[in-house]
């Protein structure tokens, strides 16, 4: 039997960009009624009726500037063209300002039993520093109409990191987030990539990083504080309010399960090969009008892409890699191609293997990047036998 698939809706749409956003996305809102009919008609043409789907993520940008009855149009067609299990979980992205509590009530009666609430942080200066377009008032707000409307799997993304943030600012932020009692936060150190308005700033020195070390610090203070508070960090900036509270969708990609995207950029994995849609949402939308595929590209993935995504994915979570997984893609004794960096990393408490992984501890954690890439030059240093 198959893998049970997930299903991901990318919708692109912005109203206004903040400073770390999507590259592609957009504010022209008049796109959106042929954006959904356009969709519509890829999910028709991916039809797999006997494939499983056991979640569905409409994300962004930011899907709530659809109407309800668009995102039940979404939906329905995901149902009418796929084998959505009875459990599955359903989410969508939640932008503060942009809905009220009808729009809430409306969306839970669509079957959609999980939203994640963009909230970034409740305090003003933070949310005008990112170039939010809400405010810390419109956040609560929000929060409170999705709770009103019965909507129980409540998520937050939080923000920390930001430069000059003070670290009693970031933890009431964490505290204020907990007081509302959601089911599921996610906290993400802010970064500087390149293209977007904070790289540019960085670049003409009016946004100074915050340090390695500085973030390494707060990164285990703020793992610390919430496991002690009941919360279970199963991902670098994930944690959950019990383990049956993980985001079941995000944990398929990290654990390497196949998955299905739709909408412009969106991308596609079989478990062999990767395939994406081109990101250019007016020549998606005239693709699919006019019956073509909107196919940006695709590859199969090589033993060496497949062990440096087990490496790069496995890595990011409590579970870590699967040892058995590695060897065979390489072919040989985990620790005989992974040493002497992995018995190092053991001896310096930053990881630990058992029961046939290999993970991460707290302290390594918080120097992921720098393990992951040693981990990449050996993968890539390598022969492969395909």
């Amino acid at each position: 039997m198959s893998d049970p698939l997930a299903i991901y809706i990318h919708v692109p749409f912005c109203r206004a960009k903040c400073r770390y956003c999507d590259f592609f996305s957009i504010t022209d809102l008049s796109m959106i009624e042929p954006f959904v009919n356009a969709v519509t008609r890829e999910i028709e043409q991916k039809r797999e009726t006997d494939r499983r789907v056991h979640t569905v993520y409409v994300g962004g940008g930011t899907p709530s500037l659809l109407e309800v009855r668009r995102i039940e149009k979404l939906l329905g067609a995901v149902r009418q063209c796929f084998d959505v299990a009875d459990d599955a979980e359903v989410t969508v992205e939640v932008n503060p300002g942009t809905v009220d509590k009808s729009w809430f009530s409306d969306l839970a009666a669509t079957g959609v039993n999980r939203v994640n609430i963009g909230v970034q942080s409740f305090d003003d200066q933070k949310l005008e520093f990112l170039g939010r377009v809400h405010s810390a008032g419109t956040a609560r707000k929000s929060v409170e109409a999705a709770f009103d409307a019965g909507i129980g799997n409540i998520g937050m993304d939080l923000i920390y990191c930001v430069p000059n943030e003070d670290v009693q600012a970031w933890f009431t932020d964490l505290e204020t987030a907990c007081g509302f009692g959601p089911s599921h936060l996610s906290c993400y150190t802010l970064t500087f990539e390149k293209g977007t308005p904070l790289f540019r700033m960085m670049e003409a020195g009016r946004a100074d990083p915050m340090d390695k070390e500085s973030v390494a610090g707060r990164f285990k203070a703020t793992s610390r504080f919430l496991t002690e508070n009941g919360w279970f960090h199963y991902e670098i900036s994930n944690f959950a309010k019990g383990e049956e509270n993980r985001s079941r969708h995000n944990t398929t990609y990290w654990r390497n399960l196949p998955y299905t995207g739709f909408g412009p950029g969106a991308h596609s994995y079989d478990g062999i090969g990767r395939s994406w849609n081109r990101n250019d949402v007016s020549r998606y939308i005239r693709d699919l009008g006019a019956g073509k595929k909107p196919d940006g590209g695709s590859e199969t993935l090589s033993n060496r892409q497949q062990l440096l995504e087990t490496a790069m994915l496995g890595l990011r979570t409590r579970e870590g890699m699967d040892i058995k997984e590695a060897e065979s893609l390489v072919g040989t004794d985990f620790y005989t191609f992974f040493n002497p960096f992995a018995e190092t990393l053991e001896n310096r408490g930053m990881a630990v293997s058992g029961e046939g992984r290999f993970f991460l501890t707290l302290e390594g954690m918080c120097r992921l990047d720098d393990i992951v890439s040693s981990f990449a030059d050996r993968i890539l240093s390598a022969t492969f036998s395909s």
